[in-house]
């Protein structure tokens, strides 16, 4: 995220703005890695494919493709809130990745450690939410889903092909 998790150009912005620039310490990268990684299902062998996005990952439009393509059938959006307060910034991240469930067909657990924590199904309806600045926990069944949305259109302006399949899973969040 510019200007929060690195500082674009920082020489030229340090000319216009020198107190503000080295506020932002680290020039964070994006990674290399997959952003889909196998994790198990509660006590049972069974393993799932889930996407991964921290904090603003979820408002980039390539890594959720991403995502998908790598064989993610649920995603989990994990942040932490707590710098911009009680401001309206948590609610606006959860209507983003409330966006990304429905445009991947995914069910989408979004957690926050102070802010708005939903548990989204892939049509975006809430199947469980926490009130900001609490303590709680959150249990819902959530649908698994396998290939692509029939119309979903990829970043790169092609139609994707191939229709999901959906499995029920149980998940739960906790902050």
């Amino acid at each position: 995220m510019p200007f929060a998790e690195y500082m674009p150009n920082r020489e030229f912005f340090r000319a216009l703005a020198p107190d503000l620039v080295d506020l932002v310490q680290l020039d964070y990268r994006t990674g290399t890695r997959s952003p889909s990684i196998e994790v198990p299902v509660g006590e049972t062998a069974e393993r799932i494919r889930a996407g991964i996005a921290i904090c603003f990952d979820i408002i980039f439009d390539d890594q959720a493709e991403r995502m998908v393509d790598d064989g993610a059938q649920v995603i989990f959006a994990q942040t932490n809130n707590a710098d911009f307060g009680r401001t309206a910034e948590s609610a606006q991240q959860l209507q983003i990745a409330r966006l990304r469930a429905v445009e991947t067909g995914r069910a989408l657990v979004n957690i926050s450690t102070v802010g708005t924590s939903a548990i989204v199904a892939p049509d975006g309806r809430d199947l469980a939410r926490l009130e900001p600045f609490t303590a709680e926990a959150m249990v819902a069944d959530v649908p698994l889903t396998r290939g692509r949305r029939p119309r979903s259109v990829s970043a790169r302006g092609s139609a994707a092909r191939g229709s999901p399949s959906e499995q029920p899973v149980s998940s739960a969040a906790r902050r």
